[in-house]
């Protein structure tokens, strides 16, 4: 078995097992030839399946419009989603989520008795 003392980006070998050697690690392997090579596994391709209503010309037109979108027009996007929905997303913390969704469902059950 052989021992290193490691110090930084200095390694050296030392002759016998220092005194506070835990065995947790003991020596550097020197030859690899005994571990497994790595496995490559090769798997047929399988065709794209697309969603009902898509074809290769939508997906290729969604790819080119969303690739020369600039960062500010990306942004202005999805704030305009979030705009037009009537939503509103907010952090709040853990502990306060239950008390939350239950609120929601209060209203939302309160809404669909009135109509």
């Amino acid at each position: 078995m052989e021992f290193f003392k490691c110090d930084g980006d200095k390694v050296e070998k030392i002759d016998n097992k220092p005194e506070n050697c835990d065995n947790r690690i003991q020596f550097i392997r020197k030859n690899t030839d005994s571990l497994p090579k790595t496995y490559e596994k090769k798997e047929k391709m399988r065709p794209n399946k697309l969603p009902h209503g898509w074809n290769e010309e939508r997906v290729q037109r969604v790819l080119a419009h969303y690739e020369s979108q600039t960062d500010e027009e990306a942004v202005a996007e999805d704030e305009a989603a979030y705009e037009d929905s009537g939503d509103t997303l907010m952090k709040i913390p853990y502990k306060l989520v239950p008390i939350v969704r239950d609120l929601i469902a209060q209203t939302n059950s309160a809404e669909h008795v009135k109509s």
